[in-house]
């Protein structure tokens, strides 16, 4: 009894700690940037059309990604319609906001798709689009190194970056190809694996359809929170340039997965306010950037918001059997 009290009790401490820390750190940039300008007339200056196409253009990156979902899923052999792959995305938004673990939305997301009795499969799909679009975003930091001397006026943190960024991608290709290997599958322990089995799922992407469907989609959501940026700069009255952008905002955008912070909020701040004026943004237009991108995802959250309470979406997560197709050659890639 002691330790399942004492669990729901250690979950409300961390996420008052990441809460405070959110806090804390949104409080020291804000003051830090507030020195450059008066922020508050700065917002209220804003363009509110360019703030709806942001909202949009936000939006309909996610609409991809929930693509890139429902691509995985049928590689996994789990056919599940798009439309209730795009419900459940959205739904997955709004709770990774109101859940401070920062993977919160994900086991939402997980408990609307799964079905009873197929949840490890459905925890790895869900677990491949993260995986699939943290890549994308490390491998931007690699590909736009040629780039950094013209549009930045310091490249040494970006390289800094990339080296950083080619190592997790190093590390993780070391990790597919000795997942190749299905004979030690048996020897590990329970946790590892799982995550041998998810790497083994990272080889069905590797070449073919699949490789291109998820080189396409986690392009197109990388794009899209660039073009995000950018129009949030111009509503700000700052005409920033998308090659700018798309150095410097994938770096601020994997920041906002370090479990330090409630929801990304105050890291993904200081991110922005340490990163974007090696492009020529002042500390005060970058900070409101980034405060205007949470506020965005937080519009499209509550999407979500108002999917979850639709008849039906509960009762998804306690569905029917699953759809499974023929076992086929691509399953024992």
């Amino acid at each position: 009894m002691t330790d399942e009290r004492s669990d729901p009790n250690r979950k409300k401490i961390i996420g008052m700690l990441k809460l405070c820390v959110s806090a804390v750190l949104l409080l020291i940039v804000w003051r830090s940037a507030a020195s450059g300008g008066d922020l508050v007339e700065t917002l209220r200056g804003a363009n509110p059309l360019l703030l709806v196409v942001a909202a949009a253009t936000f939006a309909a990156g996610q609409a991809v990604a929930a693509l890139r979902l429902h691509y995985i899923l049928l590689r996994l052999r789990r056919r599940v319609g798009f439309p209730t792959v795009l419900r459940a995305h959205f739904i997955g938004i709004w709770f990774n906001q109101l859940l401070p673990t920062g993977f919160g939305g994900d086991i939402v997301k997980l408990l609307v798709l799964r079905r009873p009795g197929d949840t490890l499969r459905f925890t790895r799909a869900v677990l491949l689009g993260r995986a699939f679009g943290l890549t994308a975003l490390l491998l931007a930091a690699i590909l736009l190194v040629p780039f950094y001397g013209t549009v930045l006026t310091r490249t040494r943190p970006f390289h800094a970056i990339a080296l950083v960024s080619l190592a997790g991608l190093a590390g993780l290709g070391i990790g597919v190809i000795v997942a190749g290997n299905r004979n030690l599958t048996g020897k590990l322990a329970r946790p590892l694996k799982f995550i041998f089995l998810l790497l083994q799922d990272m080889r069905r992407f590797a070449r073919g359809r699949p490789f291109v469907e998820q080189v396409v989609t986690s392009g197109l959501v990388v794009l899209s929170v660039v073009a995000c940026f950018v129009i949030l700069g111009w509503a700000l009255g700052r005409p920033i340039g998308f090659a700018t952008c798309l150095v410097i905002v994938p770096p601020i955008i994997v920041s906002m997965h370090l479990p330090l912070s409630y929801g990304g909020w105050g890291i993904r701040e200081v991110g922005a306010v340490a990163l974007l004026p090696f492009g020529g943004i002042p500390p005060d237009i970058a900070f409101l950037m980034s405060l205007l991108y949470g506020l965005v995802i937080l519009v499209s959250g509550l999407a979500g918001l108002v999917l979850w309470h639709m008849p039906g979406s509960r009762r998804l997560t306690r569905g029917g059997n699953p759809v499974r197709d023929k076992p086929s050659t691509e399953d024992a890639a």
